[in-house]
């Protein structure tokens, strides 16, 4: 069964076209490489098929739904999207970091519970960032950020 597909999209950025007539599916376990030169549209790609963006036409799906007919949420839960550079401002704690993952399954206000805490630890080991747990982000090389970076994006438990 298909996970995501794509069906024809154009996404235009500052007038120029960047994606045209763009299809693409997407089944459960499978691995997809996307190889291009720079500015030929790959990043800009996965933005709108994980919601960031909007197609100016065509239409994604998440698990045969419209993917604009589902909550941040409910993106989140399914999807998790790891930035090229994603810059973090605050002195937040790797764990913390982490816990952010956790966010789509947390009403207003609720504190992370077992199964939370479950899952950062599963990621934080899978990344190799256990022991850099209560270091600040901002004090990382660039290779612990990422996979601190990584492992908040596998705390989410994606399918995708």
């Amino acid at each position: 069964m298909t996970l995501l597909s794509a069906e024809n999209l154009l996404v235009r950025l500052g007038g120029r076209t960047i994606l045209s007539g763009v299809d693409l599916g997407v089944l459960r376990a499978e691995v997809v490489g996307l190889i291009g030169p720079n500015g030929a549209g790959k990043t800009t790609l996965l933005r709108t098929l994980c919601g960031l963006l909007r197609p100016d036409r065509g239409l994604v799906l998440l698990d045969g739904a419209p993917l604009a007919s589902l909550s941040s949420a409910a993106r989140a839960r399914k999807m998790a999207y790891f930035a090229q550079s994603a810059a973090i401002y605050w002195p937040m704690t790797v764990a913390r970091v982490v816990a952010l993952g956790r966010l789509p399954y947390l009403g207003p206000w609720q504190q992370p519970g077992p199964d939370d805490f479950t899952a950062m630890e599963s990621a934080m080991a899978d990344c190799e960032v256990t022991t850099l747990a209560d270091r600040p982000v901002s004090e990382l090389s660039g290779g612990e950020r990422a996979r601190a970076m990584l492992a908040r994006a596998l705390a989410s438990e994606p399918q995708l």
